[in-house]
């Protein structure tokens, strides 16, 4: 099982085929897994592919702190350092996108080309998601995500 040790954990990855280095970072509570259905086969084809599962997913070691954005960008990097990549795509998804868009600002030498999925920027502010999202995740039967069924709601001031 390869892993990387980085401080307080152990961060489980995977590779797949030859070429040019292409790294994945999915959204929220999930670990590269969801990669292995469709991208991995395709993009392995002529891409050296990387999938890692963030600390407290899969099969990384999951030590009882609060994780931060920054932690996952470090953990990238010591995947990245392990394989000895300087210049891979690099895609994020939801979250990940946050968490690539902070490697390739505090590591552009890591990052030949940035794709961004269904993200935003990390921002100050309250945290939580709109309630109007909420409402229309339960009303389109999503009562749980991953299962966390207790959202943090953030009232929308209107203009």
């Amino acid at each position: 099982m390869p892993t990387v040790k980085v401080k307080d954990a152990e961060i489980y990855y995977e590779v797949d085929g030859q070429g040019q280095p292409f790294i994945f970072f999915s959204e929220t509570a999930c670990d590269g897994q969801i990669w292995k259905l469709f991208q991995v086969p395709e993009f392995s084809k002529d891409h050296r592919v990387i999938v890692h599962d963030y600390r407290g997913t899969g099969k990384s070691s999951k030590p009882t702190i609060d994780y931060t954005t920054r932690m996952f960008c470090d953990d990238a990097v010591a995947v990245l350092d392990e394989l000895k990549v300087k210049d891979a795509i690099v895609l994020g998804h939801s979250m990940g996108g946050r968490v690539a868009q902070l490697l390739a600002l505090e590591y552009p030498d890591r990052v030949k080309k940035l794709i961004l999925a269904s993200t935003g920027a990390s921002f100050p502010g309250p945290a939580g998601l709109p309630l109007a999202m909420c409402r229309e995740m339960i009303e389109w039967g999503y009562e749980s995500t991953n299962g966390i069924t207790q959202f943090s709601l953030v009232s929308q001031k209107s203009s």
